[in-house]
């Protein structure tokens, strides 16, 4: 109900839907590192996201009220650009400050919480066999031969990012009344979730031994 709320207030006052995606962009920026990185770091936890996004959020939104203090009656939602220093931050500037401020965050918090339960990292270990900083997992599970970044997973990645806009787009020309490109973007849509699937399909012989 409370997002909700917002939501209202924030589409009455909202002038442009551009400015609106450049805000929720810069919001997510915060976050972003740690998505990625719970995958290859055994440490992060709940913890870690929780702070990424809170940190996210604070600042984006103080960006806005401290932007909103200092233009008064000419602030215009997500468009009016804070001033530090004599310097106005557009949102790739403020960007640049949220991104480090969050990873300062969600590291110090990673550090001062307990881990994840050892039996579930070691489940999701030997299930999805991630790259990176996997310590005292990886030694639990010594049989376990992890995948890191081979070319099979780059492949994988790749066809499902492409089948994913191919999906969208396509679906997009046939509303848009342009069959020929949209069934020619769903068929490359197709195609690329054959490549996921396969990659998902392939068998680890260390799998037999588990």
């Amino acid at each position: 109900v409370a997002m909700m709320v917002c939501a209202i207030v924030v589409a009455f006052y909202l002038r442009s839907i551009g400015k609106a995606w450049l805000f929720v962009w810069a919001m997510g920026a915060g976050i972003g590192p740690v998505l990625i990185l719970r995958w290859f770091w055994w440490r992060i936890n709940a913890w870690s996201e929780i702070a990424a996004l809170a940190a996210s959020l604070v600042m984006a939104f103080g960006f806005e009220v401290t932007a909103a203090l200092q233009a008064g009656t000419q602030y215009e939602l997500f468009a009016t650009p804070v001033t530090v220093a004599g310097v106005a931050l557009q949102t790739h500037h403020k960007a640049l400050l949220l991104v480090p401020t969050s990873i300062v965050t969600w590291l110090v918090v990673t550090l001062a919480t307990p881990p994840v339960d050892s039996g579930r990292l070691l489940a999701f270990y030997r299930r999805v066999r991630p790259g990176g900083f996997w310590g005292p997992i990886a030694a639990a599970a010594p049989q376990v031969r992890c995948d890191g970044l081979s070319w099979h997973v780059i492949g994988a990645w790749a066809a499902g990012v492409t089948g994913t806009y191919c999906l969208l787009f396509g679906l997009g020309k046939l509303l848009l009344g342009e069959p020929g490109r949209g069934w020619g973007l769903l068929l490359g849509a197709g195609l690329c979730s054959v490549v996921v699937v396969r990659e998902m399909l392939r068998r680890d012989p260390a799998d037999d031994q588990r």
